[in-house]
């Protein structure tokens, strides 16, 4: 027994020696350099990956660090320690975490060489981990969607679709604003006005598609719903056309949007319903652009959608109706898509 208790004293004495050993040299390692600087080609290419090379070092200590890029959908953090370098990344999407951990043993003196094969090992697996991630959130969204019939948004087979769209005149014909007339005016001679107005068709009968697949909304809805939808549509508008054209576009589709409004009684002055459509532009941007990046899962489209149309400062926190949220992502997928895929076929 004695014999047994000297062994493992021992045996602990000498992973203390090593423990420490090790620690001296972390210390000694990172003499007259940083954590980020000793490691900057893992990081500088972490950093393009993930941030386009935006991402900003935070020291905790200094051994631990994150690199974070604000209002961004993903975190990572590097931990040294005892000769090991953990790099721990943390990716977000429809507000669901995945996390991702790897260490990398014995990098104390590491080449250019060995340290690009760590970012090549690291970046690789993280996509795997984020394609994987994607795809289980999506299914898990679209399952409680409707979990008996493990509902999923298909696509409409309905090709005549812009033939429905195309005689958009009507639309504005019978408007009782004087400048709805005039514009009809130069519907034929002026291509930019008629691609407008389409485009505006397309957007107001895209709006129809969340009453039909999630829930009836209000006539203040739809109007922040077609409001989203014009912008999606310029989003597109701006691959297909010339600058000038753009320009003349974006300025009809205003115009349009604020008859829209008038037409149906939004209590908005003219002047008002442009700064209006102005700020929903760039409320909706910052949203489309969070989307892009991967963040999807926006309530702030669902809250003024449902919750809180024609709200002049929307809220940015998350609404208290979340489970109904989620379920409401995939119809404003759709809802994009039909836009994107009818504003390209103009």
């Amino acid at each position: 027994m004695t014999y047994f208790l000297i062994v493992l004293a021992l045996i602990i004495a000498y992973n203390l020696f090593r423990f420490f050993s090790d620690v001296n040299k972390d210390t000694h390692d990172l003499e007259g350099t940083t954590l980020s600087e000793k490691f900057s080609v893992v990081v500088n290419a972490i950093n393009q990956h993930a941030y386009d090379g935006q991402g900003k070092v935070n020291y905790i200590d200094k051994r631990n660090f994150s690199l974070y890029q604000d209002k961004k959908n993903q975190i990572i953090l590097f931990e040294y320690g005892t000769g090991i370098l953990t790099i721990t990344w943390k990716y977000k999407y429809y507000q669901k975490e995945v996390v991702h951990k790897k260490s990398y043993p014995d990098v104390r003196n590491l080449s250019i060489f060995e340290q690009q094969k760590i970012t090549d090992s690291m970046i690789s697996s993280m996509d795997k981990v984020i394609e994987k991630h994607k795809q289980e959130v999506l299914r898990i969204t679209e399952e409680n969607v409707n979990p008996s019939e493990n509902y999923k948004y298909k696509k409409r087979e309905d090709k005549g679709f812009l033939d429905k769209v195309s005689n958009v005149e009507d639309d504005f014909r019978h408007s009782p604003d004087p400048q709805a007339k005039e514009l009809l005016e130069t519907f034929e001679q002026d291509e930019t006005m008629k691609i407008a107005m389409q485009s505006l068709a397309i957007c107001v009968k895209a709006t129809d598609i969340l009453a039909e697949e999630f829930k009836a909304i209000s006539k203040e809805g739809h109007y922040e719903a077609t409001i989203f939808n014009a912008l999606k549509a310029l989003e597109v508008i701006q691959i297909k056309y010339r600058k000038d054209e753009i320009e003349k576009i974006y300025k009809h589709i205003i115009m349009l949007l604020i008859i829209e409004g008038e037409n149906n009684n939004i209590q908005m002055t003219k002047e008002g319903l442009n700064r209006f459509i102005q700020a929903r532009f760039r409320y909706f941007n910052d949203i489309l652009e969070k989307m892009a990046d991967g963040n999807i899962f926006n309530t702030g489209v669902y809250q003024v959608f449902y919750e809180s149309p024609l709200a002049q400062h929307p809220k940015a926190g998350v609404t208290s109706n979340l489970e109904q949220a989620m379920t409401f992502i995939p119809v404003l997928t759709a809802m994009m898509g039909e836009v994107s895929d009818n504003i390209e076929a103009l």
